[in-house]
């Protein structure tokens, strides 16, 4: 695949020639525009710049206005890049000037990648951005001011994916929002009256913050569908509403009602935030917690928002004690209060406390119910659950519970009246551990319906869901619904008028090909209580607005039929709040648009009586309302999908589980004793939760002694069923559980639990792998390793011993010694200066680097020529161009004054590890840290002072040495010990590069070996076949013990060598062929004795299916037939109209001297009795003597269908039997009556 641009867009051309054209088009055109660059300057994708992420690490830019790119094409795994924009000198006055950063375009790995922009010159100023994911194209300008006159941006990638990165343009003094120019709403000038500052001049019918608030009708639009306008606001007709009355009023509105923007925002507004909570008393909400960058802080005020004035007002606590700061929390209204409860502080302390705050006295109170603190005993830690109130209950739902108890999938209850917290025992659909999901209380059904999250169905294995459940508080019973056209989590979602509205979240799934996909959703989808269904609802639009909406982290709240959000993240923390408000079912006229008015966020009902589309809650007696439209899915399909047993029969449909089919259905089951229609009668191997418990202290914990955790390398571990008796396996956990990733205290103690542990390097932090999105979903952790050997690039600033480490760190700045030799110290600061906190936190301001470093850098071993930066000879046993390595012979960390050692090494090896000391042992097998030893675990044993690998006789052994440490080898050795007296010994070798080879032999007598062949060639084209003979080398003997000794050197890596020793007796072909000949002997008599016995085998069944037939034929029934045989020519005659009254076989033969008068079949269907009435001789006269009736009844077996050979066969020792009897004779003239 071919890079053609930023934004990674791609189609499918109908021929390669045009698409070839295409591209050879667009690379004319991004030619011609990188003509247009500065030589001082990068060009990427036709954008001209002077920084580049991939050209250096730091980016010191005072230009007024410039252009900032992660460099060309993706960027690269494990990038870091910083840079510092400084417009603090160019500004004269006593205000800091305003950066405007606009983000052109932008594409990363969604929640992984970041670019962290903070408003000042270092980490600790406050964070504006943590960018990530793909920022969709909009005409809205996406801008980000720093208003301190810096802004330092930082670009960090891991080693998963690579996209496009981002281009990104800055001006000092910039004009807000660019004056809206994508929509032409102003022009940005310099005005000498303001000090020659630039300012945006509106268009007549525009105002505001960056020109971007219309002034209403006429002047910026005109009002529609005759509507009129009235003191520049339209007012409209029935049937129509918004700003310009261009929307139905049948369709939802959205509206901004409060703005962020700082020309207009109110300064009790407040902190941006995300993960906070809301909650609605009387007609106040308010605004507590949240996610906002900053550390340190407690909830000691509150933000109050009248729903009536839409004004903010500022609550300050009265309480001594205040809770932390958190973020992920849960806020319920009981009584003349509110509860908080759980929650993130500190950046990554889970809590279980509860607070509670006095609505009249205004003040915080910590509260504790029952006995707290013990393992497994509520309150549980937790984070990103939600929380309701039941019948002076709280009832907490799911969350995250930190690495005690990880990803939840119970319900905690605090029942207020009894003081006491509890594990709800629920029963019905399995459910899994989720984080970040939404729930509501619905107060016409008394459920609670859940939706989304993050999930963890297995150990280690994480998916967001789309799965919708309802929660019976009154059962405890957890019901399964029809599941949601996306998954997504952070999002929030509300009920109005039996219809549950779902807005934003982060769809990005990282078990599906979503990799360029936005981390921040705009979607919003409805369900439909009534009828379990689900529905995409337009994109949400504000018109004439700047906002963008997508985000995730917010909350909602619904006030008199209206929703409103509140804050959130999309890159950005917000604080504004849009509102909407759904559509009006009145305006509805037909049936089909009345039933699916969940379109429109509004559930309705239709009346065939009265034609009308009236709301849910409407109750007009003698009127028959209509709720739901007619469903196109079958109950069939539904069930179907379900499993196990207990999600079969909690799903609200109705659906049952079949026991012998093993599945969900609504069709009856092929044994009726095989349907399960109680959850009490399912599978126990399918009710059993223990599996559900994803972590082993969680197992241990919260499943009553039931569960035991099984350790697994692999995955982790699994939580099973509890077996009586002790634990027979050591695998077996009963009560103590490894040690948490969150006690591990460095970056090398976190990288051991490769998989499960990853390190954050900024909040200097262990958590668990499965946690990142739980504790960091808004990018709060700017580098993160899970790999032992990269822990030295997420040290502290301390720990590192060079300058370009320490630039590596956007902390982090260089102070140098000024011996210009290089020494200096790596300490956190800013552009002006290690930071007060500090290890030393003085550094004179001409030492002190934080955007480069010095130019001489020998690391304290030489000093640079003539104020160049090039060391001169470096000293002290090291090498390279900044005196940074040690010699071949020695070992060390020379950088920054470090020494280097000798290495005590023996002559076989090839120096020692620059870094360890280790010496490189140049033969296979040779271990140790001089080489004295021989890896005994991969069967290398010592012989003569030198390790072997001792090949067993008659097999092929290939030795690849092509991996990194195996780089230094020069040798392999190898011995085999013979073991047949009366045998030769063959050995063969290939070799891929050029080797030499030297084969000798010793026995126990001997007291030195003795050469066979030495400096044998073996290469690519030379392999190596020696036949040693057993006559003169002995072997198998006990008293000689032969020993062959095969020595492979000389060689260079990477290389293979494969060998093999054989050992067999020469091939004998007399003796062959003469047993050849006797077993093909024996096989053909054999064939001919079996032969025979089937075609025995075969006349027995014929006979026995004979005597059968016959047995039957003589079973056949009796009847009477009456013929008339007045004359000749009547028999025929007579026999006709008989076979015309009865059925008679299409094929049944017929003859003129005989005629077939009854037919039986037999049960295979294929043959058939037939009973045949034979006209005897008759003599001249054709008359029959005097006495007799000249007529005969005979039977046969006869095959019915194709004529074909018959399946019996009459041979000349059987006999067909035909039954005849004579009729009895009567008077010619007169009928006879025969009996058959």
């Amino acid at each position: 695949m071919l890079d053609i641009g930023k934004n990674d867009y791609w189609f499918l051309p109908r021929s390669i020639g045009i698409y070839l054209v295409l591209i050879f088009l667009l690379e004319e055109v991004l030619s011609a525009e990188c003509d247009k660059c500065k030589h001082t300057e990068i060009c990427k994708d036709g954008v001209c710049s002077s920084t580049s992420c991939d050209s250096d690490l730091r980016w010191f830019l005072t230009d007024p206005v410039g252009t900032i790119t992660d460099g060309p094409g993706n960027y690269s795994a494990h990038m870091k890049c910083t840079w510092l924009i400084d417009a603090r000198h160019q500004n004269t006055s006593s205000i800091n000037a305003r950066i405007k950063l606009r983000i052109d375009s932008f594409a990363t790995e969604c929640s992984w990648d970041h670019l962290y922009i903070w408003d000042g010159d270092s980490t600790r100023e406050p964070l504006l951005a943590s960018l990530s994911g793909t920022v969709q194209d909009s005409p809205n300008v996406f801008e980000i001011t720093a208003t301190s006159g810096a802004a330092y941006l930082h670009f960090y990638s891991d080693a998963a994916f690579i996209l496009p990165g981002f281009n990104i343009s800055y001006e000092v003094e910039g004009c807000d929002l660019d004056c809206s120019s994508r929509a032409s709403h102003g022009a940005c000038v310099t005005l000498p009256s303001n000090g020659g500052v630039k300012q945006c001049i509106c268009d007549p019918d525009w105002t505001g913050y960056g020109c971007g608030v219309p002034v209403g009708c006429p002047s910026t639009y005109s009002c529609q569908n005759g509507g009129a306008c009235t003191g520049s606001v339209c007012v409209c007709p029935d049937g129509f509403r918004g700003p310009d009355c261009a929307s139905l009023a049948s369709d939802g509105l959205w509206e901004q009602v409060v703005t962020s923007d700082p020309a207009s925002a109110s300064p009790s507004l407040p902190a941006p935030s995300a993960s906070h909570a809301t909650v609605l008393v009387n007609q106040s909400i308010f605004w507590i917690g949240g996610e906002t960058f900053r550390r340190g802080d407690n909830i000691g005020r509150l933000a109050k928002l009248d729903l009536a004035s839409m004004q903010f007002q500022t609550i300050q606590s009265t309480s001594q004690k205040n809770p932390e700061a958190r973020f992920g929390h849960s806020i319920v209204v009981h009584n003349d209060s509110f509860y908080m409860y759980g929650g993130i502080t500190n950046g990554t302390r889970i809590v279980n406390e509860v607070w509670q705050w006095h609505l009249y006295h205004n003040l915080w109170l910590s509260r504790t119910y029952g006995k707290e603190g013990r393992l497994g005993s509520p309150p549980l830690p937790v984070a990103g659950h939600s929380a309701h109130i039941v019948e002076n209950k709280m009832l907490v739902i799911f969350g995250y519970g930190g690495p005690e108890y990880g990803f939840m999938n119970i319900v905690q209850e605090l029942d207020f009246t009894q003081k006491k917290w509890s594990i709800v025992s629920t029963s019905g659909a399995f459910v899994y551990g989720t984080y970040g999901h939404s729930s509501v209380l619905d107060s016409r059904t008394g459920l609670i319906y859940i939706y989304g999250g993050y999930t963890q169905r297995q150990m280690r294995q994480y998916a967001l869901s789309n799965r919708m459940l309802a929660y019976d508080p009154a059962k405890a019973l957890f019901i399964n619904l029809k599941d949601a056209p996306m998954p997504r989590f952070l999002h929030s979602g509300a009920v109005l008028d039996g219809t549950i509205i779902f807005f934003g979240g982060n769809p990005h799934n990282e078990s599906i090909s979503t990799r360029n996909g936005p981390c921040y959703a705009g979607d919003f989808t409805a369900y439909d209580i009534e009828c379990d269904s689900w529905h995409v609802l337009k994109q949400p639009v504000i018109p004439y607005s700047r906002v963008r909406l997508p985000r995730f982290g917010h909350s909602s709240i619904v006030f008199k039929d209206q929703m409103y959000i509140f804050g959130g993240f999309q890159g950005i923390l917000l604080n504004d709040i849009v509102r909407y408000t759904p559509g009006q079912c009145r305006y509805l006229k037909t049936r089909d648009n009345c039933l699916t008015s969940i379109r429109f966020g509004k559930k309705c009902a239709w009346s065939d009586r009265s034609k009308q589309c009236m709301e849910i809650n409407s109750h007009l007696p003698g009127l028959e309302f209509f709720k739901c439209p007619r469903s196109s899915e079958a109950d069939d399909l539904y069930c179907n999908e379900l499993a196990p047993c207990h999600d079969c029969l909690s799903s609200g449909r109705k659906c049952h589980w079949c026991k012998e089919e093993n599945k969900c259905s609504s069709s009856p089951c092929k044994s009726n004793s095989g349907l399960i229609d109680a959850l009490s009668s399912c599978p126990k191997e399918a009710a059993s939760a223990c599996a559900d418990y994803q972590n082993c202290k969680a197992c241990i914990s919260l499943s009553n002694d039931t569960c035991i955790w099984r350790r697994d390398d692999l995955n982790g571990g699994m939580c099973a069923p509890k077996p009586p008796g002790p634990p027979i396996d050591a695998h077996e956990v009963t009560s103590i559980c490894d040690f948490p990733c969150s006690s591990r205290m460095s970056c090398e103690s976190c990288s051991t639990q490769a998989g499960s542990c990853m390190w954050c390097a900024n909040e200097e932090k262990c958590i668990d792998s499965s946690a990142y999105l739980a504790i960091f979903p808004y990018g709060q952790c700017r580098d993160w390793q899970a790999m032992n050997r990269r822990c030295a690039k997420v040290s502290r600033c301390v720990d590192f011993k060079s300058c370009d480490q320490c630039m590596d760190n956007p902390d982090c700045g260089w102070c140098d010694d000024g011996s210009q030799t290089g020494l200096g110290h790596c300490m956190a600061g800013s552009s002006r200066g290690p930071h007060a906190d500090s290890a030393s936190s003085t550094c004179p301001v001409q030492r002190w680097y934080f955007v480069d470093c010095p130019s001489c850098n020998c690391n304290g071993h030489a000093r640079c020529l003539n104020g160049t930066n090039s060391c001169q000879p470096c000293q002290d046993y090291t090498e390279g161009s900044h005196c940074d390595r040690c010699v071949l012979d020695r070992f060390g960390d020379p950088r920054n004054g470090g020494n280097c050692t000798h290495c005590d090494c023996p002559e076989a090896s090839s120096g020692c590890d620059p870094e360890s000391g280790a010496c490189k042992c140049t033969t296979k097998g040779t271990i140790g840290r001089r080489c004295d030893k021989c890896d005994e675990v991969n069967h290398y044993g010592r012989h003569f002072g030198t390790c072997f690998y001792e090949l067993p006789i008659g097999y092929q052994f290939t030795f690849n040495l092509t991996k990194p440490e195996d780089m230094h080898l020069n040798a392999i050795n190898f011995l085999a010990l013979p073991n047949e007296r009366d045998y030769d010994v063959k050995l063969t070798i290939i070799c891929t590069n050029e080797s030499l080879v030297n084969i000798s032999f010793r026995t126990m007598a001997m007291h030195e070996e003795e050469v066979i062949w030495d400096y044998v060639r073996c290469g690519h084209e030379q392999k190596i076949e020696r036949l040693l003979p057993h006559d003169q080398l002995m072997y198998g003997d006990a008293t000689q013990n032969t020993t062959i000794y095969v020595y492979v050197f000389g060689f260079r890596t990477p290389s293979v060598v494969v060998i093999s020793f054989a050992q067999h007796p020469a091939l004998d072909l007399m003796h062959f062929f003469i047993v050849f000949a006797c077993c093909f002997l024996a096989l053909l008599v054999l064939a001919a004795i079996l032969w025979k016995a089937k075609q025995r085998w075969e006349i027995y069944q014929r006979r026995q299916r004979m005597f059968v037939e016959m047995a039957q034929m003589a079973k056949r029934p009796f009847a009477c037939l009456h013929l008339d045989l007045g004359a000749p020519n009547l028999v025929g005659t007579s026999m006709e109209k008989e076979k015309g009254r009865r059925k008679v076989p299409k094929n049944m033969p017929h003859s003129k001297g005989h005629c077939f008068v009854a037919s039986e079949p037999l049960g295979d269907g294929k043959h058939t009795v037939m009973t045949a009435l034979i006209r005897l001789p008759g003599g001249d006269d054709n008359r029959a003597p005097a006495g007799q009736a000249g007529l005969i009844l005979g039977s046969t077996l006869l095959q019915i269908g194709s004529q074909r050979k018959g399946s019996v066969d009459v041979h000349k020792n059987d006999k067909v039997k035909v039954s005849k009897r004579t009729a009895t004779p009567s008077a010619p003239s007169a009928p006879a009556e025969v009996e058959a």
